[in-house]
């Protein structure tokens, strides 16, 4: 687009300069350096605006789906693009939140959705980059069942530890451990450290059990990101800047799930998931979570093995 750059640095100017107005009421009311939110939005409207990021980005994506028959990621063609053009191969889909449209190409929605899901979870669990803008006009079913993603322009990372806190996190979810999860939540930088987990433990247990509702398949991300919003006023939570694109990510698969199948458990996949990472990982971290929810202490310290 003609002039893209010129109108971006303004706006990011002018966003900028609105957040250093409001970003010591947001760090002393939310916990959060909302400069910092818009500095990664900012980078991320920059690599936007440049092709050979993008083309990158698909490179890379496609490496890690590499053997994953469940994945489509489109070619690039590297010598036909450049910084303001990207040409890459062409996707032939269903919307992914066309249902109809996925019935009359023989698509099976069930195994679309989970397939969706744990596409997700590989990228933010397992890979570390992950897709920032996966809503329904970026993602697409293919006649065979593949999930398709296009528009790579709106990517970011975890490291390692961030992915295994997350893992730890899911698993501590799954066994009503709330002062674990507390911990897991100061380790990605949600909490400030020193805070007692015991204090904050239980508002954490009413939100999730209130989201389980009376099973797991009641579990509703969106439910538990409006009621973390509410935490945030009475306990020191703030958002760090990488993990509000999560939230945006997380939700957006959510909604296309929801969208498909109102009775569809994103955490029904996702515990899964979580429990096979923790199984097969070798990391010591990781070996170190699974024992401790494997065994438990008793009374008189000990270690136990758990058999709920």
């Amino acid at each position: 687009r003609p002039g893209l750059r010129d109108v971006l640095t303004l706006d990011m100017y002018i966003f900028r300069q609105l957040a250093q107005l409001a970003n010591e009421w947001s760090q002393q009311n939310l916990g959060c350096n909302i400069t910092l939110i818009v500095d990664e939005f900012g980078a991320k409207l920059w690599q936007e605006s440049n092709y050979e990021v993008e083309a990158m980005n698909i490179s890379n994506f496609a490496q890690n789906f590499a053997g994953d028959p469940t994945v489509k990621i489109p070619q690039v063609c590297f010598e036909h693009s450049s910084r303001r053009v990207i040409t890459m191969e062409w996707i032939s889909g269903v919307k992914s939140t066309d249902l109809a449209g996925m019935r009359r190409a023989g698509i099976d929605v069930d195994t679309f959705t989970r397939n969706g899901v744990q596409a997700a979870l590989r990228q933010l669990l397992e890979f570390g980059l992950f897709h920032g803008d996966p809503h329904a006009g970026n993602v697409f079913a293919m006649a065979d069942g593949r999930i398709a993603y296009v528009d790579f322009g709106n990517v970011a990372t975890l490291s390692q530890r961030q992915r295994d806190v997350m893992v730890s996190a899911i698993a501590h979810v799954g066994n009503s451990e709330y002062e674990k999860l507390v911990e897991d939540f100061v380790r990605l930088g949600f909490l400030r450290p020193g805070v007692n987990p015991k204090e904050i433990a239980p508002a954490m247990a009413d939100i999730w059990k209130d989201s389980l509702g009376t099973s797991i398949k009641d579990f509703n991300f969106r439910f538990i990101t409006s009621r973390f919003s509410k935490l945030m006023y009475q306990f020191p939570f703030r958002v760090p800047e990488r993990f509000s694109l999560v939230f945006r990510a997380v939700l957006m698969q959510e909604g296309i799930c929801l969208c498909l199948n109102p009775g569809f458990s994103i955490i029904e996949v996702a515990l899964p998931y979580a429990s096979k990472r923790l199984l097969s990982n070798p990391d010591p971290f990781m070996r170190r979570e699974l024992m401790s929810i494997v065994f438990k202490e008793d009374d008189r310290g000990d270690s136990v093995l758990q058999l709920e």
